[in-house]
């Protein structure tokens, strides 16, 4: 896979966000088309020790649709431990 030229992406995002500024209806189905099927996945993280006391995280939700936004970091942010966990 070989990713497009930069310039034809800006002018597509361009032409995208014209399209959502412009008519409800239709930046609903453009999203719709783009994003497909968004599923949601119930995450609870076990409890972590910080500092002798016992933190209890706040179970969340984690969206997966077609859009792969690690894709979209910018290279200098591809080094986060984030960026690295979600890549596996």
């Amino acid at each position: 896979f070989k990713a497009p030229p930069k310039e034809w992406i800006e002018f597509r995002l361009e032409r995208f966000q014209e399209t959502l500024n412009k008519n409800t209806k239709a930046s609903a189905l453009a999203l719709k088309e783009l994003l497909g099927t968004i599923e949601l996945e119930p995450v609870k993280d076990d409890c972590v020790v910080e500092n002798g006391h016992l933190i209890e995280s706040k179970p969340y939700y984690l969206a997966h649709s077609n859009i792969a936004t690690l894709a979209l970091l910018d290279e200098k942010h591809k080094g986060t431990n984030w960026y690295l966990l979600r890549r596996r």
